[in-house]
C-alpha cells in the first residue's frame, strides 16, 4: 500500500507537468496514425492510454480490497463499475460543455486524498506486523503528512515560466 501510496502521487504530479505537452503529443500522434491510414498506430495509442488507466486502476482495487471482506470488496467493484459506466456514458453526452481543467483537479485532489488513505492503512499493516507502534494518531499524522502538502502543492497557482 506504500508503494501504491507513492506511486499514485507520484503519478497525478508527473501527469500535472506533462498535461500541455502530452495533449499536443497525442494529437500528433493520432494525426500521423490516420496520416499513414494505420489502424494499427491509431489503436496502439488508445492502448497505451487506457494501460496507464488500467494499472491504476488495478492498484486502487489492490490497495482496497487487500484483507477485506470479499463480499463488501465485490459489491463496491460493482458499485464502482456501474459508477463508471454511467460517468462514462454522461462523459460522452456532455463533454463539449465540461470544464476539464476543473473536472481533473476536481479528481485529482480525490486521488490525493485517496493516496493519503493508502499511506495510512500501510502504517496501519506495518503496526499490525510489530515494525511501528500501533496508533490512531500516527494514521492520522500519516495521512495528513501526505494530504496536506501534496494539496497544497497541487493546489497552488503555477508560476509563470521564466526564460533565461
Amino acid at each position: 500500500m506504500l508503494f501504491a501510496a507513492a506511486l499514485l502521487t507520484w503519478m497525478i504530479f508527473w501527469m500535472r507537468r506533462q498535461a500541455r505537452g502530452l495533449k499536443r503529443e497525442l494529437e500528433e500522434q493520432v494525426e500521423h496514425a490516420l496520416a499513414r491510414g494505420s489502424a494499427f498506430a491509431l489503436a496502439l495509442v488508445a492502448f497505451v492510454g487506457v494501460l496507464r488507466e488500467g494499472v491504476e486502476t488495478a492498484l486502487f482495487l489492490f490497495g482496497t480490497i487487500e484483507g477485506s471482506n470479499k463480499l463488501l470488496a465485490s459489491t463496491s467493484a460493482t458499485i464502482g463499475l456501474a459508477g463508471a459506466v454511467m460517468l462514462g456514458y454522461l462523459f460522452y453526452r456532455g463533454a463539449g460543455r465540461l470544464n476539464l481543467r476543473r473536472f481533473f483537479t476536481v479528481t485529482s485532489v480525490l486521488l490525493l486524498l485517496f493516496a493519503g488513505w493508502l499511506l495510512a492503512q500501510g502504517l496501519h499493516e506495518l503496526g499490525e506486523g510489530g515494525v511501528l507502534p500501533e496508533s490512531e494518531a500516527l494514521l492520522a499524522c500519516g495521512f495528513l503528512a501526505l494530504a496536506a502538502p501534496t494539496l497544497f502543492f497541487y493546489l497552488r497557482p503555477a508560476k509563470p515560466l521564466s526564460l533565461p
